[in-house]
């Protein structure tokens, strides 16, 4: 914990603090910051004195170049480690985050929505909705959304927790998914090198979560 340091930041009360690397504290801590949320709910932190003054403290420890987001890696505002910081377009910001309360969710799974008794899944990708086709179960198409996930944002995807799957299914999904990714997002052409070997089954299976399916 000695690499570590506690930065305050105002907030409009009694104040919070940032966890930042020890050795940017000195130079951090000669500007006051202050804890603000925007109309999307998203934290930004942002110098009210010093010579970071207008600032925020994402840009100063990442050094993230204007027109381009900052990520937490870990998905924690509070976290402004330099390793927890990289430089993500606005969509692979999005697709670090949980499934967003929009209060008419019909599935806790990120990507996916009630279809009648069956289940769509889509990925947006630059600010357009990639459908990725219709499926039995809310299990089934959010594997659908992982692999199109992993395959458009690579690191940047947070998959969704789901219970197994037998492979055959998750094979034809992922091929199913592919067609469409490799048509509407690479048009056509060869998925890149980096992350075909993603869309494998081992790249989306992960830790079962208590998830009803639903048929």
């Amino acid at each position: 914990m000695n690499d570590l340091a506690f930065l305050r930041v105002t907030d409009g009360g009694e104040g919070r603090y940032v966890v930042v690397d020890a050795h940017r504290f000195p130079d951090l801590n000669l500007s006051t910051w202050h804890w603000w949320v925007n109309d999307e709910g998203r934290v930004n932190i942002i110098a009210n004195s010093g010579r970071y003054k207008g600032r925020t403290l994402t840009k100063v420890v990442n050094g993230t170049p204007d027109g381009f987001d900052t990520d937490h890696i870990n998905e924690d505002p509070r976290d402004y480690t330099e390793r927890n910081l990289r430089t993500a377009t606005r969509s692979q910001n999005m697709a670090n985050r949980g499934k967003p309360d929009t209060g008419h969710n019909t599935s806790e799974i990120k990507g996916i929505f009630s279809a009648g008794i069956k289940w769509t899944a889509q990925v947006c990708v630059n600010y357009k909705r990639i459908h990725l086709g219709t499926y039995e179960t809310e299990i089934e198409a959010g594997y659908a959304y992982n692999y199109a996930a992993r395959a458009c944002f690579g690191s940047f995807a947070k998959l969704n927790r789901l219970k197994p799957l037998p492979e055959l299914d998750l094979m034809i999904i992922r091929d199913k998914v592919r067609s469409i990714i490799r048509e509407k997002v690479f048009n056509g052409g060869k998925l890149p090198d980096e992350l075909s070997p993603h869309l494998s089954v081992e790249g989306t299976l992960v830790k079962p979560q208590s998830q009803q399916e639903r048929t």
